[in-house]
């Protein structure tokens, strides 16, 4: 029986391995969700990657975001591991995600790789063996990793047409700078300083790739689909054939479980159309804000007008009285 921590650890989803989880630090190593290391031992991430149980990724997830990495994410949770993406908040440190993303925005910032170096290996400490998603799009990023764990596999998520990914791509942007606003009438995004500091760590990635717009117009579908490429061609041409995987996440289980060489799950391959989400929070979202908007101005303005009324009726009233008092 796999434990109630363990379930909550997996989101619900049943461990792989079939070993219960060990709250404290767990069996495998790793330390309990909402642990953040001690200054101490800060200071020995790269001596203690090297030690059991710390000794890498075991996968570097390469795909730019919005081809399929939702589902690869889902999929490898089920398969057992941790993956870590640094735009969302997880379970084993919960309340390091705005510190991470002040971290990345440093390592994006820095004309060294070290930081880089240096956060991978805290990150392994921490309990992941897994990365993807922003800023692993960065390639110099990925290739760096890819580098530095030379066991590690990769998975180099694609869409099937480079059009339609930008397209997509279009969307989650569009509806992230509304979810990530300065002025915001939903309180939660206003005073959001985690996603504020998301949107810092985006636009430093697109000046990171080429200078790109953090949110693309239909203008900008050249520039995006050209690095989306070039990207894609420069890990295929520099990651070794044996430890890269080009996935798309319609494919399924099938070619995943091959290259990891473990049998596929019973259940049915995560598929999440992150795009048909994307859409409707984006409609909801917009919907939302039109009706704040017409309600907030609809009540300004018919204070303006009730007192326009009101100041011209005295006018005319003071004004007659005037003329009454000159005509006598």
């Amino acid at each position: 029986m796999v434990s109630q921590e363990c379930e909550r650890q997996h989101g619900g989803t049943q461990n792989p391995c079939q070993t219960p989880c060990l709250t404290g630090m767990a069996a495998s190593g790793r330390p309990q969700r909402g642990w953040s290391p001690p200054p101490a031992l800060v200071l020995l991430f790269p001596a203690a990657s090297c030690l059991t149980g710390a000794t890498g990724f075991k996968l570097i997830g390469a795909g730019y975001p919005d081809t399929g990495l939702a589902s690869l994410d889902a999929a490898l949770r089920t398969l057992g591991f941790n993956p870590y993406r640094m735009g969302h908040r997880d379970k084993l440190d919960h309340a390091g995600h705005y510190r991470d993303l002040q971290k990345w925005l440093g390592i994006l910032n820095s004309n060294s790789l070290e930081p880089l170096d240096r956060f991978a290996d805290e990150l392994i400490v921490r309990g992941y063996d897994a990365i993807l998603d922003v800023p692993m799009d960065v390639t110099e990023f990925t290739l760096r990793l890819v580098k530095k764990f030379p066991t590690a596999k990769v998975i180099l998520t694609e869409h099937a047409d480079s059009e339609a990914w930008f397209h997509s791509y279009r969307i989650h942007m569009q509806d992230f700078k509304i979810s990530s606003a300065q002025f915001s009438p939903r309180p939660e995004v206003m005073m959001g300083k985690s996603m504020h500091a998301l949107r810092h760590v985006h636009e430093a990635v697109c000046e990171k790739k080429f200078g790109l717009p953090e949110f693309p117009t239909e203008e900008d579908a050249d520039r995006y689909i050209a690095s989306y490429e070039q990207h894609n061609r420069d890990i295929v041409a520099q990651v070794p054939k044996e430890r890269l995987l080009e996935f798309d996440a319609h494919q399924g289980w099938t070619p995943l479980c091959s290259f990891f060489g473990v049998p596929e799950p019973e259940i049915p391959f995560p598929w999440l159309n992150s795009l048909a989400r994307t859409k409707r929070h984006l409609e909801w979202t917009q919907q939302y804000n039109f009706r704040f908007e017409f309600f907030f101005f609809g009540i300004i303005g018919l204070f303006v007008v009730t007192m326009a009324f009101h100041l011209h009726k005295r006018w005319r009233t003071a004004a007659k009285v005037f003329e009454e008092k000159s005509n006598a």
